[in-house]
């Protein structure tokens, strides 16, 4: 089943920490590979979203789905879905969307991994 094109909104993130200072922000050159796994009571688009250290705002779909079965996602490197991802990564979230403002709100996620 194809998911439409995520209609994101403020009310769908999952921020990942990444720290309070520059000297733990994540080194995009090195940590490229983003897995998940986890499921949704309807099918989900999954949009990736990061502020680098200069407070530019990126953002790139991720390729892959949530279903009503739970499954991994990924790996995806990051650095080839979006030539952005590169430098010092400040802020990152994930944000799940689903038809129109149908935005599910069981979305239920195991982990989720950024390596190398």
């Amino acid at each position: 089943m194809a998911v439409p094109k995520p209609r994101p909104t403020r009310a769908n993130r999952l921020y990942l920490n990444t720290g309070t200072g520059s000297s733990q922000y994540i080194d995009a050159g090195v940590f490229r590979n983003l897995s998940l796994a986890g499921r949704s009571s309807v099918p989900v688009a999954i949009e990736v979203h990061w502020i680098d250290s200069h407070d530019q705002h990126f953002l790139v779909d991720m390729g892959r789905n949530l279903t009503t079965v739970a499954k991994d996602a990924g790996p995806v490197d990051l650095s080839i879905l979006s030539n952005d991802w590169t430098g010092m990564v400040k802020k990152f979230w994930l944000e799940f969307a689903g038809s129109g403002n149908n935005l599910s709100s069981n979305v239920r996620i195991g982990w989720v991994k950024l390596t190398e």
